[in-house]
């Protein structure tokens, strides 16, 4: 009786080696991974926007990245003495607005200036769960503890042309290119 499935994956002719430079994004499964690369002394920057658990805004946040969206006054929001964004983990909050506004876009700007460089990207997702927000209609990173009844929890379906062709395209495309 077998109780595992087994899939079998061929060797990738993209091996990772020490001349490798790697950016990980995503779960905390990414930042567990980092910490194995990390101690073997190997190239690899980890969640710039600190821990992504649900695919949708990985690729936003890929998107935000690669576009230059900048983050400004109308993404932050004031809650239990801390500004916040929907579109990043809690970890980045911080009491001092302008403060906030300043990092968030300077961890913009230097994986922008980085993304080139990298040889291998690794983005492991946490849940197929996203958080609605309400009023914004928007689908947010992390709910900052925010009253549950300000979004709508709904099951997101994996599409994969974004893992097959909008993610490799938005790297691509936009970094060689511009």
């Amino acid at each position: 009786m077998q109780f595992r499935t087994q899939i079998f994956i061929s060797k990738s002719n993209h091996l990772i080696d020490y001349n490798s430079r790697m950016l990980s994004l995503g779960s905390c499964f990414a930042e567990n991974m980092a910490d194995k690369l990390e101690y073997f002394k190997f190239q690899n920057t980890t969640n710039p926007f600190e821990i992504v658990f649900n695919p949708v805004s990985i690729e936003r946040i890929i998107d935000r990245i690669v576009n230059q969206k900048l983050f400004t006054e109308k993404d932050i929001f004031y809650h239990n003495e801390l500004w916040h964004c929907f579109k990043v983990h809690s970890e980045l909050s911080t009491s001092d607005k302008d403060l906030f506004l300043q990092n968030l876009n300077i961890i913009l700007e230097s994986t922008k200036q980085e993304i080139l460089k990298f040889s291998h990207f690794i983005i492991t997702y946490g849940t197929s769960w996203v958080y609605r927000n309400i009023e914004a209609n928007q689908i947010v990173t992390n709910c900052h503890k925010v009253p549950q009844k300000t979004f709508a929890k709904k099951r997101f379906i994996l599409n994969l042309k974004i893992l097959i062709i909008k993610f490799p395209l938005l790297i691509t495309t936009k970094l060689i290119c511009c």
